[in-house]
């Protein structure tokens, strides 16, 4: 429950778990970039059905009301997440991992060869 008095549904915060620190990191509430993703308010003035998966904080960020249906980790450290209403898939790269450069990977192949003799 959102006991913070900053809106009035729930606030859904993205946490990590830390093996070697044995504790959870709390990485912040999931908030929508591109909050005009869906048209939630046509120009008929009727809500469209199945819309009500998000909710307006009083800063004006957009986030998910609900629970999320699955949630995905990639390789890259990149997730993805899906709220039922309306059906979105959320990308959340804030956590991701640059690939290394070819030389980078090279360089670092070459040094583990060479500690191997």
């Amino acid at each position: 429950q959102n006991t913070t008095g900053f809106g009035k549904g729930k606030l859904h915060h993205l946490c990590r778990y830390d093996s070697k620190k044995r504790r959870h990191e709390d990485l912040g509430v999931l908030a929508v970039k591109n909050p005009d993703f869906f048209d939630f308010n046509p120009a008929n003035g009727k809500k469209p059905p199945w819309s009500h998966g998000y909710h307006t904080l009083p800063d004006g960020t957009m986030t998910p009301l609900h629970n999320h249906m699955a949630l995905v980790a990639t390789r890259d450290n990149t997730l993805y997440a899906t709220i039922i209403y309306p059906f979105t898939l959320l990308k959340i790269d804030a956590y991701r991992q640059e690939p290394p450069a070819p030389a980078e990977k090279y360089l670092k192949s070459t040094h583990q060869h060479l500690n191997q003799k």
